[in-house]
């Protein structure tokens, strides 16, 4: 049947994490893409996925491109086979805190917690 687990490893010298959906093993002559190193938070040490001349990638990591630094490389070799100017992008989880954190600045400022506080209260008197 299909096996789903959490999954962390390297992938182009990237550290990168997701989930596996699958069932059986990939088998064959094949390059492997994914160095799995942790599966459902347990040591592991077995390769996933497939490459093919430095152009053909494959594995059963989803989630894999959430990694921004994992996405940056792959979006740099692609920029190299087509010899383009490689690039350096920002590290989206980052910004995303950031601007997390200034939403709950906004809330912070603007709303009366005392108030709501008071209000919860109420309804359990």
């Amino acid at each position: 049947g299909k096996v789903t687990s959490n999954v962390e490893g390297e992938a182009l010298g990237c550290s990168v994490r997701g989930y596996e959906i699958h069932s059986g093993k990939t088998s064959g002559n094949r390059r492997p893409f994914v160095n799995i190193k942790r599966r459902e938070g347990k040591d592991a040490d077995y390769c996933d996925g497939d490459m093919k001349e430095g152009r053909f990638y494959g594995t059963y990591v989803h989630g894999i491109f959430d990694s921004s630094k994992f996405r940056e490389s792959v979006l740099n070799l692609i920029r190299s086979h087509k010899n383009i100017a490689k690039r350096q992008g920002a590290d989206l989880w980052e910004k995303r805190e950031e601007e997390i954190e200034k939403l709950a600045s906004i809330v912070r400022e603007n709303i009366d917690m005392k108030y709501i506080y008071s209000l919860m209260r109420k309804d359990h008197d």
